[in-house]
Order: structure tokens, then sequence, then C-alpha cells
């Protein structure tokens, strides 16, 4: 039997399935996924807003840098030509030049849809800023409904369960920890032997060997010592600075594209030391040693498996460790092969990792629970929470309060090589005053004022309906910290109080770069495929 004849589309049945796929594509954007473009620079370098891409041609090592420059008056102004960065790898002044400035990464938005997705503590999230009107923002969302935040030496805690604010010395406190995943992400370089350049004669590494017998710290990537040990190698905290500095933020100072802001960069403690550790003879053994707060903090890797362990700082070193986690696993480091080491210190809570698996401690078996009390005179050497009570205007924004940390690595049993020296350093939440963002007749937020959630008599206290976010560009994001009241057509719709966003202000969680901002090649836009990722 012949075939029948194809039948015809008429021209309606063609406008029709345009009209449903055109109606389909917009309820999934109004209800399920929505791009967005980062306009600002208050989440890097996690996400880039307008940038500038930065190549050392000395070390190899690529970064972004925000693209402000001194204007005649000494106003910051948008980048303009003959930028002179320094390599954060190595220190080192790169020769001036021309940087064309690229546009903000482009993400993608799962809507928040509750019951089935709600807002989680550290999503990436965008909404609608309270201080402006039909403003998208996107920040790290911190605090949920219901607690009372605290940003104390960078971390946060939060209180639950009260209807009015509570004092910092009050019990119930609980530092909040991060996941793996989203901790990964957030961790900052601050120093990575990757990036040693081969042939500089003023290039000097942050580590120094404790013991004759190593070579190549300032020379190679891979470091060797010679001997059986024991040896150390230790952090010389000068030049590469456990600190909150961002090269994200570099900006000009005296005429000079130079300006680290030391003296307005806080000391870190929560940091990660990874490397390859290959011993030439079966016993060896490893160990990360961090000096903060008062306290040292060490974990090592031999023969007998791992352990994490604690003790208050002594002037002679004579204070009993105390144990945090140990697991007895042999094997992890064997003659001639190369085992990755992890040791992190992040939210009051020890990590050790070996090839990638955690082998003891994380944020359960390695946690250890100060209050905040004790967070602040271990930070600060002195009972400072007492001088806040008595003293309700005591700053906590002073960088100089703070005791700086001393990292350092243990070896013994063999001769060995150590790879890829990587030092990283958390996200830090400064501890900010009011000053040009306060709004007129607003007491609590008149310039001077602690930020939000920074200091006992500015409390962060989150309704049934509230969340509280920051920018993790912390030194450069005007966020819940330093927000006043909401704007004056938001706050007829919705009532909420200083720093907060309310629920029906969150659009929803941001999980993946799809459009990074574009590198050029021959004057034509070249899409970084490298620069698409997951978001955490």
């Amino acid at each position: 039997m012949p075939d029948e004849p194809a039948r015809k589309t008429s021209i309606k049945e063609t406008l029709t399935s345009i009209m449903i796929a055109f109606i389909v594509a917009l309820v999934f954007r109004g209800f399920v996924v929505e791009g967005f473009q980062i306009p600002t620079g208050s989440m890097g370098p996690t996400l880039l807003g307008a940038h500038v891409r930065v190549r050392s041609e000395m070390s190899g090592y690529e970064w972004p840098i925000e693209p402000w420059a001194r204007s005649a008056n000494n106003v910051p102004e948008r980048f303009q030509p003959a930028l002179t960065p320094h390599d954060p790898m190595t220190g080192i002044e790169l020769p001036a030049r021309d940087y064309a400035t690229l546009s903000g990464d482009r993400v993608f938005v799962y809507k928040y849809l509750e019951p089935f997705h709600g807002p989680q503590r550290w999503d990436v999230t965008v909404f609608k800023v309270p201080t402006g009107v039909q403003e998208n923002y996107i920040k790290r969302l911190i605090g949920m409904p219901g607690e009372q935040v605290a940003l104390v030496d960078g971390d946060v805690f939060t209180h639950a369960g009260e209807d009015a604010p509570v004092g910092w010395d009050a019990p119930g406190w609980v530092v909040q920890r991060k996941p793996e995943r989203v901790q990964r992400a957030v961790f900052q370089p601050v120093f990575d032997s990757r990036y040693t350049p081969p042939n500089s004669a003023t290039f000097r590494s942050p580590f120094r060997g404790g013991t004759p017998g190593w070579n190549d710290i300032n020379t190679s990537p891979t470091w060797k010592f010679d001997q059986a040990g024991p040896t150390r190698l230790e952090w010389i905290n000068t030049n590469f600075r456990l600190d909150d500095y961002l090269p994200f933020n570099e900006i000009p100072a005296g005429g000079q594209w130079w300006s680290r802001e030391d003296s307005r960069s806080y000391p870190v403690s929560d940091v990660s030391m990874g490397f390859g550790f290959q011993p030439e003879t079966d016993g060896a053994s490893v160990g990360v040693v961090l000096e903060a707060r008062g306290y040292e903090f060490r974990g090592t890797i031999g023969a007998d498996g791992a352990v994490l362990e604690m003790r208050p700082q002594t002037e002679d070193g004579s204070g009993a460790w105390t144990r945090v986690d140990a697991t007895a696993r042999g094997g992890l480091i064997r003659a001639g092969r190369i085992t990755n080491i992890e040791f992190w210190h992040v939210d009051q809570a020890l990590w050790l990792f070996a090839d990638g698996q955690l082998v003891a401690g994380g944020p359960r078996a390695g946690a250890y629970d100060w209050t905040i009390g004790a967070r602040l005179a271990n930070a600060t050497g002195r009972d400072i929470l007492a001088t806040l009570v008595d003293q309700p205007r005591f700053p906590l924004n002073n960088t100089s309060l703070y005791r700086e940390p001393r990292l350092s690595a243990e070896f013994s049993g063999s001769a060995f090589r150590v790879y890829n020296m990587r030092v990283c350093r958390d996200l830090f939440y400064r501890p900010e005053n009011f000053g040009r963002t306060a709004w007129p007749g607003d007491p609590l937020t008149a310039p001077g004022r602690p930020g939000l959630g920074t200091h006992p008599s500015a409390p962060m206290l989150l309704g049934p309906d509230d969340f509280f976010l920051c920018g993790d560009n912390s030194a450069r994001s005007l966020d819940g910290r330093l927000w006043g009241s909401a704007h004056p057509m938001v706050a007829k719709k919705v009532a909420t109080g200083p720093g907060r966003v309310s629920r029906t202000m969150l659009i929803g969680r941001a999980f993946f770069v799809y459009f990074p901002s574009p590198q050029r090649r021959f004057g034509l836009p070249i899409l970084d495929f490298g620069r698409m990722r997951w978001i955490w």
C-alpha cells in the first residue's frame, strides 16, 4: 500500500507550539531557575563582578583584581590603564601595563520554593536588598530565623530561642561550622610553592628550615631534606601575613599601585596547610603545628595512625597535650610514596586529611567548644568581654587587639621531599563600624557605631522570617552588618529591622557559574570554559 502523504503542519499549530514553549520558559524562569549577573566585588573572589585578570609571567599565577584606581583628588574611581600590581604568590611588583576590564560572572539561581527547597545556612543567595527598591544583591546566608548572630574574631556564633537580645556572656552561644565542601570553596590562598619563580634573585619563601639540611626552598616547588631529622619548617609571618587581606582588593596608595592595608588587616587563625610528603624510608612521621589564640594545635600522622591535639601555650612549652581525636590507622605514610597531607584549623575544629580522606577530626570529632568570652580572651590575651560590658563603645575593629598566629611543620624518621606547599586562610567577617552607610536620624546605625552583630551593643536578633547575609569579601562588602533601616517603600510591605532580609525578599540559591567573564584573543571574546563551576 502506498505511503500516506505527510500531513502539513498548519500555521496555527506552529504558533501554538511556540506559545507553549514560551509559556513553559517563562514559568521555568519565574519559579525554578533564572540567570543573574554579578554586579560588584562583594563576593570576590568567590564570585566576580567587574574585574581585571592579571597573570604573572614570573610565577605563572593568575588572579583577579577589582578595577579601581585613584583620581587626581584621591577619590576611588573605576580602573584606568597602567596597572602595576604585585604577584600575591611572590610579593614581586609586575611591570606596568594596560588591562581590559571584564564583566561580572553570570550565574544560575535555583529559586527557593518552600517547602520543597528552602534557604540553608552558607547558601550563596540572591535577594532583594531591603535598603533599595528592586535591587538584586548576592551574599552568603549566615544567620537563620529566630537566631541572634554574633561575628566574633571572624567566625559566626549564634544563639537560638530568645525573644530579646542576650549578652555575649550568656550561655547557649555556639559557633557555626561550615560543611567540608563549602569550606574548601571559601579558603583563600596565602602562599603556594607551585608558583615559585625559578630564576628570581629577589624572591624569598615565607618558610625557613629549622635545622641545616634543607634544599631548594627559595628556588623550587619541591623541597628536599637530606637528613633523618627531626626538623621543622617555620612560617615567617612578615611578607606573607596570615591575615584577611585579599589580592582582589589591591588599591593604589601614594601614587603607587600597591596597598596591602596592613593596618586594616586582621590576623586570621583559621588556616590550612597542605603538601605532598615523600619519605625515603619507613618509620617517618609528619605533623603541622599552629600557634593561635594562646594555644597550640597539632595534627600528626605516623606509623601508628593520626592524632589531633591541643594545649595552652607556655613560655617553656611544657604544657600537657589534650587529645582531640585520633585514629589507629597504619600505612598512611610509606617509603617512596607521596602522601598528600592537609591540616585545617577552622571554626573551632581541627581536621586532618591524608590523600583527600579525613583521617581524624572534622566538624564533630575535631571540635572544641569555647564560649564567646573565652574566644575573645584567647584571641586578644585579656578578658576583653568584661571591657565590652563596662564600656559599650569599646571598639573591636582595632586590628592590634588580636594575636598573630604562627605556623610550622614537623618531620622526623627519614630524609624526605615536600611537594607543593600550600597555605590558605578562612573567611573572616570583620567587625566594621558604620560610616557613610548610616541612615540620617537612625541612632542604631549612627556613624562610628559598631556594625550589627559585631559588638554586644549592636545585637543582630532575627525574627521568625528574617535572615542575615554577608559578603565573602568582608573588607569590601556593604551587607547586613552595615545596612540601616529598610527603604520606606520596602518598609510599607515588609516588617523587618536594620540589617535583616525578610523571607519574601529571598530569590534563590546561586549554584553554577554558567558564563564566566570571557577572555579576549585577537580582539574577540572567548568563553573561559575552565572557570565554569559549581558554587558552594
